[in-house]
């Protein structure tokens, strides 16, 4: 019987060995398909505490996750969220309680990949350039009226008072048209000008799905600590 009983206290003990060692920190995470707080596993929703109600998850989390006043605290709110460990990332630090992403995004101007847009104007259309030819301005036809003399032999102008003949008609000569008053005709050349068009607009700004494929598996609860089945385990590291 001794050494059954020396046995019993052996077994005994690895059992609350093994207990302990398998028992949560204050301050440790789970997640579970539990829907309420059990056993001292507080679920993750963001709700107020009272530090005096909770002082060793006060010490650990303080108000990293927000509090509604003195003496109080706010758990993580982990509903809809992916956990992420603290620390560096890429580009960025991560302290406790920080708030990143979301779900959907829209993009900006600046995020938009660099592109262009293409299009011609109708070819086909009338228009007009201008301009007109001067209708006030001096022109020249050109040419001469022919010099021979008559040619039915007829006598010159008589004289005044019936006295004699001036002579025969030696007076040829010619009419001539005046070559003055040349001139030109330009049109305007003040007709430069540019076409310009809008492209049609497309796309309607709505927020696309940035989310990583997800499996929703239950609750995240955080350890508050269970007084009534064994010591708290208070380390804090």
């Amino acid at each position: 019987m001794a050494a059954l009983s020396s046995a019993a206290v052996f077994l005994a003990d690895q059992i609350s060995d093994r207990t302990l060692a398998l028992a949560p920190f204050v301050g440790d995470y789970k997640l579970s398909a539990f829907d309420e707080d059990n056993k001292g596993w507080l679920k993750c929703d963001g709700r107020l505490l009272q530090a005096d109600d909770y002082p060793t998850l006060f010490h650990v989390i303080g108000t990293a996750f927000g509090a509604g006043g003195a003496g109080t605290f706010r758990l993580p709110n982990c509903r809809g969220r992916v956990p992420g460990a603290i620390g560096a990332s890429v580009g960025a630090m991560h302290a406790l309680g920080d708030v990143v992403g979301a779900e959907t995004h829209t993009l900006t101007v600046p995020e938009m990949p660099g592109h262009t847009h293409s299009g011609t104007t109708n070819t086909t259309g009338a228009h007009d350039h201008g301009g007109a030819t001067n209708t006030t301005g001096a022109h020249n036809h050109g040419g001469a009226t022919g010099s021979s003399r008559p040619s039915d032999g007829s006598q010159g102008l008589a004289a005044a008072g019936g006295g004699n003949d001036v002579g025969e008609d030696d007076g040829t000569h010619s009419h001539s048209i005046s070559t003055d008053g040349a001139h030109s005709h330009s049109i305007s050349t003040d007709g430069a000008h540019s076409h310009t068009f809008t492209t049609g607009s497309t796309g309607g700004d709505q927020a696309h799905n940035i989310m990583q494929p997800t499996i929703y598996l239950g609750h995240v609860f955080i350890f508050a600590g269970d007084t009534r089945l064994r010591p708290l385990r208070t380390e804090v590291f």
